[in-house]
């Protein structure tokens, strides 16, 4: 099933995708039979025979296919999946995790996230261009984004910042992010 050509193809590591699914789930109660469905063959066989592994690699469009179908079935947009990547996020930051953040100040948990961001998307990059208290400027890239998973994206940092400690957390792409857009430039603020 994973693809073992991630030099090629963007791929997302299989772990991104249990949190994912089980809050999108939770977000369509009875509906989620009907994405699981509407999902690539392969995708779709692999969740329901349990074949998934979360260290294989998958193609990033898989994600960005739960995006789509989550929106059709809601008339949903990016506000969905900004909030889908944050819940996301606050399920998986847990345990060891969530003490580790919580020692951190925001711009320090920054400077740490591009190999974080890597371990999850085979072509993903990250690059802290500026951080400082309450504020920070960061170049995300990784082709076959599209607008969602950008969203997305945009919520896992919230999530992290406020792990930290952080509120009032204020991201925004002031470049790229969008459905052609294989980078984006990230601005945010936030209070401690």
């Amino acid at each position: 099933m994973g693809d073992p050509d991630v030099k090629n193809v963007p791929h997302v590591k299989g772990g991104a995708f249990p949190d994912t699914l089980a809050v999108v789930e939770a977000r369509l109660g009875e509906r989620y039979g009907v994405l699981v469905e509407q999902l690539p063959p392969e995708f779709r066989d692999g969740l329901q025979m349990n074949t998934m592994v979360s260290t294989a690699w998958y193609p990033v469009y898989w994600m960005r296919e739960i995006h789509r179908i989550h929106h059709q079935l809601t008339a949903g947009g990016i506000g969905d999946s900004e909030e889908i990547g944050y819940t996301t996020a606050m399920r998986q930051f847990t345990g060891l995790y969530r003490i580790f953040f919580r020692l951190m100040q925001p711009q320090t948990l920054l400077a740490k996230a591009g190999s974080i961001f890597g371990r999850f998307y085979s072509m993903g990059e990250f690059e802290l261009l500026e951080a400082g208290p309450g504020h920070a400027r960061s170049r995300f890239a990784s082709p076959g984004f599209d607008a969602n998973l950008w969203a997305e994206t945009r919520g896992v940092c919230r999530a992290a910042l406020e792990i930290c400690g952080a509120t009032d957390v204020r991201l925004r792409f002031v470049e790229g992010g969008g459905d052609a857009d294989n980078a984006g430039l990230m601005v945010g603020t936030w209070e401690t």
